[in-house]
Order: structure tokens, then sequence, then C-alpha cells
């Protein structure tokens, strides 16, 4: 298994199964208990969340039991102020604990695949000593992941986790495999109803998931896209740039020529990418903390007369209407 190439999966949170295979992916994951490649168990109800104790090893193998999957996605408890409290996890660091519920996770997943997440924390250094040793102990079915942003998933405005440096500075490759998730499907930036394309995490990952590291990827989107919508078009688009390896601007001119009755693709494709660079700002500006009220009221104002400046740029059939909807979530959310 740790001899084979790393793959590349979709995740969807949501909607009817269909094949990732569809855009180009390998394996599909899907939240929840259903019959896919993937499954991501949801652990919410669990009352207790530390590996060492018995009610928490009971839950969690009623939950994998409960699973009719090929593999699974599993998501690290780490981040619960309750991780640590137990007896006997005293003695042990919390870099310890985690390596103790990776091996407990495999135990209770005997012959599957498993993709262990280990969600950012604003602890990085015991962060990258938990990774670091789940790096060196994993089991020969099990890949790492992690999220390609520092500060979470949707944060596609943050700079790159810091894992990036910490993987680039290895002088012995990593055998495990490494799956970075990749929010493709800009949740909490119009999760593909906003006429916008995320180049910028394309550009930002797809030349650092290369050799001598083994990289896949995991996309997240929040739904299954209909055909030659804009989400449609990212993921084939992303899918054939993170696997072939091919720079994905050209494939976005080429995909808006195709799909949209635009005079100029090279102008469309320059209208998507200013859309999504306003989507980000926003973004930002609404999770921007201890700003005066005044000047976070003239930033509001200043990213509003950005959006309006675009509207003549996507007055076409087809466009309009995704314009509009990006518009109107952005005055309403922001205002």
């Amino acid at each position: 298994m740790k001899n084979a190439p790393a793959l590349h999966y979709l995740w969807i949170q949501e909607g009817p199964v269909l094949p990732a295979e569809k855009w180009g992916f390998k394996a599909l994951i899907r939240n929840g208990n259903h019959s896919s490649q993937f499954s991501k168990p949801a652990l919410h109800h669990l009352s207790y969340t530390c590996p060492l104790d018995e009610r928490f090893q009971n839950g969690l193998k009623t939950l994998f039991q409960q699973q009719d999957s090929q593999g699974v996605l599993y998501e690290s408890v780490s981040p619960h102020r309750n991780f640590m409290q137990h007896p006997e996890a005293e003695w042990l660091t919390w870099s310890e604990l985690v390596l103790k519920e990776l091996t407990l996770v495999e135990q209770l997943n005997p012959g599957k695949p498993v993709l262990f997440f280990l969600p950012p924390t604003s602890h990085l250094d015991k962060w990258l000593q938990a990774f670091s040793q789940l790096c060196l102990y994993a089991g020969p079915r099990t890949s790492l992941v992690f999220s390609a942003n520092q500060e979470g998933l949707a944060a596609d405005y943050s700079p790159p986790h810091p894992v990036w440096e910490w993987i680039q500075h290895q002088k012995v490759a990593i055998e495990t495999p490494l799956l970075p998730i990749l929010n493709l499907g800009q949740s909490q930036a119009g999760e593909g109803s906003w006429p916008t394309f995320p180049l910028d995490i394309l550009e930002r990952y797809r030349m650092r998931i290369t050799a001598p590291h083994r990289f896949g990827s995991i996309s997240v989107i929040p739904h299954y896209p209909q055909d030659s919508t804009f989400l449609d078009g990212v993921l084939s688009i992303s899918a054939c740039s993170l696997i072939s390896g091919q720079p994905p601007h050209p494939l976005i001119e080429a995909w808006c020529k195709e799909t949209f009755p635009h005079p100029s693709a090279y102008e469309l494709t320059s209208a998507m990418l200013e859309a999504r660079a306003i989507a980000l700002h926003w973004q930002e500006w609404k999770s921007a903390q201890n700003t005066d009220p005044e000047i976070k009221r003239l930033q509001g104002e200043t990213i509003l007369n950005r959006v309006m400046l675009l509207a003549p740029r996507f007055n076409v059939n087809g466009l309009k209407e995704a314009y509009e909807t990006f518009a109107g979530a952005i005055k309403t959310k922001a205002f």
C-alpha cells in the first residue's frame, strides 16, 4: 500500500451518490453511513472523547460496524477539550495520545484503508510533533489528511499551513501518503453558485503536491454539481491539473469558451478570477476582529463597489443570474 501512488479523492458533503470518476478523481468520500468507496462517520454524539476511555472505544467500534464502505475518513477528536481526560492520559503527551487514537482506528478497521485527518490547532508545535509521529508509525493502509490552509478548510484567504514548510525540510522522503484538503467547492464563498474559479488554490498547492513525498489530495465540495455549472467546470479542470500537472489557466479559458456564449474566453476568465479575488477579500473582511467599526464599514463599501463594477462583464446568458447571486450574497451578508 505504501509503495502505491497516493490518490486524489472527492469528498462530497451531501447529495446523491454518483461516481467521482466523472471528473477524473479516483475515489469518493461521503459524510455519514453511505454505501460508497469511503465514508466519514459522525462523531459528534459520542459522549467520551479520550481514546483511552473504554466507552469511547466501544462507541467508535459501533460506528464503524455501521459503515457500509470500503474505507473510512476519520477526523481526530484531539481538538476536543476532554481528549486528555483519563487517569492514564496524564502519563502521555498529546502527540502520543493522538498516535494511540490512530492505532485504535486502524485496529477497528482491519484490512480497510484509513484516511486519518488531524485538524489544525492553534498549538502548532504540538500539532507538528504529532504529525511527525503519525508519519513514522502509521500503518501500511493509512494516509494522513491535513488542512492545506493554516486557519481551516474554508479559510482560503489564510496562508498555507506550516506543515508544508516542515515537509519541505524533511531530508528523507515521507513514505506515508499525504492528503491535503483543498476547498475547491469554495465553502463559505458561494459553494459553486457564484461565477468564481479558485485558481488561487490550484496555483498555491499544485506544485507543492510533487515528489519526493507521496502526495494525493482531497477536494471537498458541498454537493454534486449539474452539468456545465461553475462547480462542474471547477472539478473537471482541477482534477486534470492536479493529476496531470497541466497549468490550470489555459484549461479554464478552454472550458469557458466551450460552455458560455461569451465573446471572449479570456475576458470571461479574467472576470471570474476578479470575482474570486473579491470573494476572498470579503471572507477575510468578515473574519477580521478588533477592527475599528468605521474602517470596517469603509472596507465593506470598497468590496461592494468592486462587485458592482463587475456587472457589465457578466451581462450574457448563463452568467447574469450567477453574478446576481454573487452580488446579492455579498451585499446581504456583509452589510
